[in-house]
């Protein structure tokens, strides 16, 4: 009865009106200051490198600090490769490799209702219509770009720990696990999250990071 709550999506708990009310703002500000924010990049990276030495603790890794250090700048080209260019550099192969195993961490949309889901379609089709000298498409593919960097530096310290665990002998299914929860793990959530969200901004990641360093500890 579980699996089946799950998989039908009736789990988490329901949001009510006033709650979705909350979260589109605080989802809209969330964006703004990470995924959309130029300066994010450096601080989040300082931060990721502190926490996966620190988390490495928890994994099934054996040492690997330094070996997972000193490739960060190399899995942060092979991503550039992937992201920006033709995915062909040996790095970009491992990012395909690891992200095909699942150890990347991405954002995916809920729909409450069939509805919905159609106005979203109708709304992507109408955007692929738009001229190139459009000024909304100009403004969607700069903040296009600004995603693509800030998926570098968030997923460069996962590769290096991915390309890591695979030196070490671990098969691509855990060296993808140890790469996805080396930082936070923005695609575990609990029941009450989703509405946990809407009221405090980042309470999943907060959770998780406190987590992560009693874990570790």
């Amino acid at each position: 009865m579980e699996v089946a709550r799950g998989i039908k999506n009736m789990d988490p708990a329901q949001r009510g009106l006033f709650s979705q009310m909350l979260g589109w703002p605080a989802r809209f500000m969330s964006q703004l200051l990470t995924r959309w924010n130029p300066e994010f990049w450096e601080t989040n990276f300082i931060r990721d490198i502190g926490g996966a030495q620190f988390n490495l603790a928890g994994t099934d890794m054996k040492g690997g600090r330094w070996e997972m250090t000193r490739n960060i700048g190399r899995a942060m080209r092979g991503l550039h490769d992937l992201y920006r260019g033709e995915g062909k550099s040996e790095w970009a192969r491992y990012a395909k490799e690891m992200d095909a195993a699942g150890g990347t961490t991405g954002y995916m949309e809920m729909y409450e209702t069939s509805d919905k889901r159609m106005n979203n379609l109708k709304s992507e089709v109408a955007k692929l219509q738009q001229g190139k000298a459009d000024p909304r498409r100009l403004a969607r593919a700069t903040l296009e770009m600004v995603d693509d960097y800030n998926s570098i530096v968030e997923n460069s310290v996962r590769l290096a720990a991915f390309q890591a665990a695979r030196k070490q002998g671990l098969s691509t299914e855990k060296a993808a696990r140890v790469a996805k929860n080396i930082t936070v793990n923005f695609n575990r959530k609990g029941n009450l999250s989703p509405l946990l969200n809407d009221w405090f901004m980042f309470f999943n990641a907060s959770v998780q990071g406190t987590s992560s360093i009693v874990k570790a500890a």
